[in-house]
């Protein structure tokens, strides 16, 4: 049952190791990490570090994201909800924290897709001459990112209105 909802956290977990190792021995040893808005470097760091910092990243987040719903869904817990104790009564508890997990995954598990693609950029972006983020791709995933959630914040207030 855990491995069925730990899966695609585990998936991008292993894809955000494949991209590292890739990477890895094609980048330089000080690598651009920050980028002002025309796509020009104004932070850097070692390749160990940004790596490191990628990997505890990754690992961190596919456990919060694994695991946190059954911490923060646990009974007697406390979260805000609109007309909470409609929805949390006894015959319609079940089926709203079932709707807010599933949620909650597919939120993360979207957040954590975005992180790769950044990282993605930003690897890329040290292998060009010069070094230079095309911010394109980036504005574009975030405004669907942003789109997204949108749409969860309408449908969350329309699923848990006043019936």
């Amino acid at each position: 049952m855990i491995l069925q909802r730990i899966w695609p956290f585990l998936l991008i977990l292993a894809l955000g190791m494949v991209q590292l190792a890739v990477y890895y021995p094609q980048l330089p040893e000080t690598m651009s990490v920050h980028f002002n808005k025309d796509g020009l470097a104004n932070g850097w760091s070692s390749r160990e570090v940004y790596f490191s910092i990628q990997i505890g990243l990754l690992v961190v987040l596919t456990g919060i994201a694994a695991f946190a719903p059954l911490w923060s869904l646990r009974p007697g817990m406390k979260f805000r909800l609109p007309n909470r104790e409609y929805w949390l009564a006894e015959e319609r508890k079940e089926a709203t924290m079932a709707w807010i997990e599933n949620s909650y995954r597919k939120l993360f598990l979207l957040s954590m897709i975005l992180m790769l693609l950044v990282s993605e950029q930003v690897l890329r972006a040290n292998l060009s001459q010069p070094v230079r983020l095309d911010s394109t791709l980036f504005l574009i995933a975030l405004g669907i990112y942003f789109l997204i959630i949108a749409t969860w914040l309408i449908r969350l207030f329309r699923r848990f209105r006043r019936p």
